[in-house]
């Protein structure tokens, strides 16, 4: 069985670390791919060319906002390390670079050395309300199934409580088609959440201009448990901080991002 996201990021090599792509729509707001699915488009080429299985670190830069369609991507590796690969992938669509994307590739299973958690998975009630058979204002909605609680599903639904005064989501997230999360669909995870600035009433577009995310584990089990806050909206440009966790506990992904709110 194939899945979207797999058939979504599939790349072809061309010649000399360069493949051309499609970029699908069924990942999109408003028209515009999401971020998080554009970043695992590119990485799945830059792991072809990777000697290394697993991003550590991958930071997408946006330089304009892509288009559903074709689209080539350009692999660069940047140091091959015996333990750590430096690499560079760019997508452009009609000679235009849409995203630039620099990671930091290693081996998750061979990685030692001290370990300490100094945060835990959020505690989530039991009524949780799962967004499936709602109404899809955009593709990106049908592809995923939300768990969150009551007030925050309200919230994620566009029906804002003027008394909240926190910018945060908490729940499970899974693929609606049953696919378990690959290492290449992490960025893509973190970033399916509504934004977290929602509950502050701030319901609009929100691009994003970068995109960081650390690689902490390999994710596990179909769904995922992902909890999204910003904590500084200053001029219209907001941080949001998430962390996916296995349902285990094991942390999968932390990220970091800067996205602009226009309402």
């Amino acid at each position: 069985m194939t899945f979207a996201f797999e058939e979504d990021t599939a790349v072809h090599p061309q010649q000399n670390g360069v493949y051309s792509a499609a970029v699908s729509d069924r990942w999109s707001i408003g028209g515009r791919p999401n971020g998080g699915y554009l970043m695992g488009l590119a990485l799945t080429a830059l792991l072809e060319e990777s000697p290394h299985p697993h991003p550590l670190s991958t930071t997408g830069h946006f330089l304009s906002p892509a288009d559903p369609g074709p689209a080539t991507i350009e692999v660069t590796m940047l140091k091959k390390g015996r333990s750590v690969t430096t690499a560079q992938a760019v997508m452009s669509q009609d000679g235009r670079q849409r995203l630039v994307l620099l990671a930091s590739l290693g081996d998750l299973d061979e990685q030692r050395g001290p370990t300490r958690s100094m945060s835990a998975p959020p505690i989530l009630p039991d009524d949780l309300v799962s967004s499936a058979g709602r109404p899809a204002a955009h593709p990106i909605i049908e592809r995923f199934e939300l768990l969150m609680p009551v007030a925050q599903s309200q919230i994620a639904a566009g029906v804002f409580d003027p008394e909240q005064s926190t910018a945060e989501f908490s729940g499970k997230i899974r693929f609606s088609d049953g696919m378990t999360p690959t290492i290449a669909s992490l960025p893509l995870m973190v970033d399916a959440f509504p934004p977290a600035v929602f509950n502050l009433g701030l319901i609009g577009w929100t691009p994003t201009i970068e995109l960081t995310v650390h690689m902490r584990g390999r994710p596990q089990g179909v769904w995922q448990i992902l909890n999204v806050t910003t904590r500084q909206l200053i001029d219209g440009l907001l941080e949001e901080d998430a962390e996916l966790w296995n349902e285990d506990g094991t942390l999968v992904a932390q990220s970091r991002q800067m996205a602009r709110v226009l309402v």
